[in-house]
């Protein structure tokens, strides 16, 4: 693996970093931004492990994000009633 900038700081900031983006990501309901993420993400892991690795990882996250996707009408409904 590539060393990067992050390797060289102490792990309580690696996480702190990556714990920031998430929630300011998650928080933000921009779709800009979310793609922005989700691609600055890819290309970060494609820099990092290579684009094999990166696309061997998709495979399995590729269909659990679509199954979430589809669980996630049963569990909220925009603020009505939960259906399970």
């Amino acid at each position: 693996m590539k060393q990067t900038a992050l390797d060289i700081v102490h792990p309580v900031v690696q996480a702190s970093y990556f714990a920031i983006v998430l929630v300011l990501v998650m928080a933000a309901f921009q779709p800009v931004l979310i793609v922005i993420a989700l691609v600055a993400g890819l290309g970060y892991s494609a820099y990092v492990r290579g684009w094999r690795a990166t696309c061997k990882s998709l495979v399995w996250q590729l269909p659990l994000v679509v199954l979430i996707a589809a669980c996630n009408p049963l569990f909220s409904a925009a603020g009505s009633t939960e259906l399970f």
